[in-house]
Formats: structure tokens, sequence, C-alpha cells
């Protein structure tokens, strides 16, 4: 039962000091950026851009066949 005492307690001590999430600049210039970002721009750059709408399809179908859609009317797709 101390056990249990002391964990509830320490839930709530944490949820005390937890800030909540404002959504603006400010905040977001609050946090450091990771080194793995700083290294890695154009990696994401190239996986997350406009260009990259095409390629996205619901579930169920296979986005890499988006080209082959458009070029061929007799898939299974239809």
């Amino acid at each position: 039962m101390k056990n249990f005492s002391a964990f509830w307690l320490l839930c709530f001590a944490m949820n005390l000091s937890a800030q909540t999430y404002q959504p603006n600049w400010e905040s977001l210039d609050k946090r450091p950026t990771p080194q793995w970002f700083k290294d890695s721009k154009f990696g994401i750059f190239i996986h997350w851009g406009v260009y990259s709408v095409p390629g996205w399809s619901t579930k169920g179908s296979y986005a890499e066949w988006y080209q082959q859609g458009l070029q061929t009317t007799d898939t299974a797709r239809q």
C-alpha cells in the first residue's frame, strides 16, 4: 500500500510540474532542435514535400503503382 501511495503521489507531482502545450512559435522556439535533424535536413526534404502527395494512397492500396495506374486503363483497381 505504501508503494501504491508513493506511485500516485509521484504521478500527481509530475502532473503539477508539467507545462501545457501552447500552439505558437514562441513555444516551439524554446525546444532545442535535435542534432539528427540538423544533420539530415536534405533527407527529410526529399521524403516530405508537395511532390509526395500523388504517392499517397488509402489503406489497402499500394502507392508505388500510382504512375502505372495513370498510364494503364486495365488495372485491377478499377
